[in-house]
């Protein structure tokens, strides 16, 4: 109730997350995987006008075994019809971390909160802003891509 209550508040987009989707959306399958249960993330992604951008939205609710465990990636990957060997994750905690490298995910760590830590993403960024969508694609890790394996930041 009191995360209803704060989404219902209005919720601002992290910095740079807006951009990055609308500079991914198209060119490759994109989706959500997060602990919240449906209702809250979908309230959240229509409070700063992201809903319908996700080919998927993966909740706490449709997998057995939520993060850390891999179950949310290895569902969303699937249903985009993606490889978690070509995909890529951003993520915020160590909890979802752990659980994209579970699921066999390249992973860029940018933390929503400070002093965070990140240890098993391959590359953290300070802000979304950091994050090349042109790079992920030159790095050949995001499916659909050509091109070398390298860090796509």
């Amino acid at each position: 109730a009191a995360a209803q209550a704060r989404c219902g508040a209005g919720l601002d987009a992290r910095p740079g997350a807006i951009e990055l989707v609308k500079a991914l959306h198209r060119r490759v399958p994109l989706a959500v995987a997060t602990n919240s249960v449906r209702r809250l993330a979908e309230h959240a992604l229509e409070s700063v006008a992201l809903a319908g951008w996700f080919g998927a939205v993966v909740c706490a609710d449709d997998v057995a075994a939520p993060k850390p465990a891999p179950d949310p990636y290895a569902l969303a990957c699937a249903r985009l019809g993606a490889t978690s060997e070509r995909s890529v994750a951003l993520e915020d905690s160590p909890t979802g971390t752990r659980s994209a490298k579970a699921a066999g995910l390249w992973v860029i760590g940018c933390p929503s909160l400070p002093g965070v830590a990140l240890p098993a993403a391959d590359v953290v960024v300070a802000s979304l802003t950091d994050v090349d969508p042109a790079a992920l694609f030159q790095s050949g890790r995001v499916a659909g891509s050509r091109g070398s394996r390298d860090s796509p930041t």
